[in-house]
């Protein structure tokens, strides 16, 4: 409750588990890291973290993302490299703003093909990932200017 004009939090190794659901309720929240901790989940509501622009939770033991990531309407960076993300949601492709996307070093099997409404997308790293084929829509993503694929399962583009 005190933290009503909070705008950049850095919990970045600490070994944090788990953030307070509350933290999703601070709307001036602009920049939030929290890499190379132990990190299991993040809030399950994200919807009041409506000024976040970045999100970097790097290096932690991440297994899925919650669905409500398709509020952070003003995201631009969204860093979830080295984590246990097996699968992302449909509603990633709500993130309009984002511009960088690094989810290197998951387990990804595919991406969803509603990636295609990342309309400002000029950067994606999802190197050393499980990905066998690239859904059609990527092509779509004509603002991208670094793709990094290396060290996936893919046997054509």
């Amino acid at each position: 409750q005190g933290c009503k004009v909070l705008s950049i939090l850095d919990v970045s190794a600490t070994g944090i588990q788990a953030l307070p659901d509350s933290l999703a309720m601070i709307g001036t929240l602009a920049q939030l890291m929290v890499n190379d901790s132990e990190l299991k989940r993040l809030p399950p509501d994200l919807s009041g973290l409506s000024q976040l622009i970045v999100l970097e939770a790097r290096e932690n033991m991440l297994k899925f993302l919650p669905v409500s990531i398709a509020s952070l309407k003003k995201l631009q960076r969204l860093d979830l490299g080295s984590n246990e993300i097996e699968a992302l949601p449909r509603t990633v492709g709500c993130l309009v703003a984002l511009k960088e996307l690094a989810l290197d070093e998951n387990g990804l099997t595919e991406l969803p093909p509603e990636l295609s409404g990342m309309k400002h997308l000029t950067e994606i790293d999802v190197s050393k990932n499980a990905l066998v084929s690239l859904p059609a829509e990527f092509c779509e993503l004509t603002t991208l200017t670094d793709v990094y694929l290396s060290e996936n399962c893919l046997t054509e583009l």
